[in-house]
């Protein structure tokens, strides 16, 4: 009987030790493992950090590009013919034309371009008649202001340069129009399809003060102002 009571102390002892053992090994292997997890996780945002920041600055990297895209204007000089021309019931028509430019950015908010602008066609009536029709050229230096919000990017620009504008006569008035300093503004949105190919979606105002002459049966008359707002829509690419 004492032998038997001492082989089942003898055993449970034994079970007591290698329950131990066991619970020591799973700790030991959980000490290990927790500094491994913590490596990975850590590697792991490191990664996340690193590939954000690439991303940002690839979208915002400086050196050149240049963009081609097409105008709709909207003329705001119909009131510079009316007074410039000594007959009733005067209309200018708005136009499509074309518009590029080329440019480096410096820094990730500031870059500066050579913009041009080409519209054709705004269409002059005076008494019901087709008068004239007006084609227009804007050569502006710009400085481009941006927010790097990564593929969406609002932009604020500014520039000066002239405007060199063309008037076509079409029936008994004739008009001439001088070459005059001009003005920008500009406010749109630039998204990154890729790093190199933005989408450009914008609103750009051009003033001046051309002046435009006109002679009716001998009597002249002039006004001053050829300003217009344009909505762009376009693409850059990107060096």
């Amino acid at each position: 009987m004492d032998s038997t009571i001492s082989r089942r102390r003898s055993d449970s002892d034994t079970a007591s030790e290698l329950n131990l053992d066991a619970g020591a090994a799973r700790s030991r292997s959980g000490s290990a493992l927790r500094p491994l997890v913590a490596a990975c996780l850590g590697l792991a945002a490191l990664l996340c950090a690193f590939s954000a920041s690439a991303d940002e600055g690839d979208f915002a990297r400086r050196g050149p590009y240049f963009g081609v895209g097409a105008s709709r204007a909207m003329n705001t000089f119909e009131h510079t013919f009316d007074d410039a021309v000594p007959v009733a019931g005067v209309s200018v028509s708005d136009t499509w034309g074309l518009n590029a430019r080329a440019g480096y950015q410096f820094a990730r908010w500031f870059s500066t371009e050579l913009e041009y602008e080409f519209l054709d066609g705004f269409g002059v009536r005076a008494a019901g008649v087709r008068v004239a029709e007006l084609t227009t050229h804007a050569i502006t230096v710009n400085a481009k202001f941006s927010i790097p919000a990564g593929r969406f990017q609002p932009y604020l620009l500014v520039g000066l340069g002239v405007i060199v504008p063309d008037i076509e006569d079409k029936s008994f008035v004739d008009f001439s129009a001088d070459n005059a300093p001009a003005g920008r503004l500009g406010l749109g949105v630039d998204f990154y399809a890729t790093r190199n190919v933005t989408l450009c979606l914008g609103f750009e105002s051009i003033v001046n003060g051309a002046r435009v002459k006109s002679r009716v049966s001998g009597i002249s008359d002039e006004s001053h102002g050829l300003n217009y707002v344009a909505l762009q829509l376009g693409l850059a690419f990107h060096f």
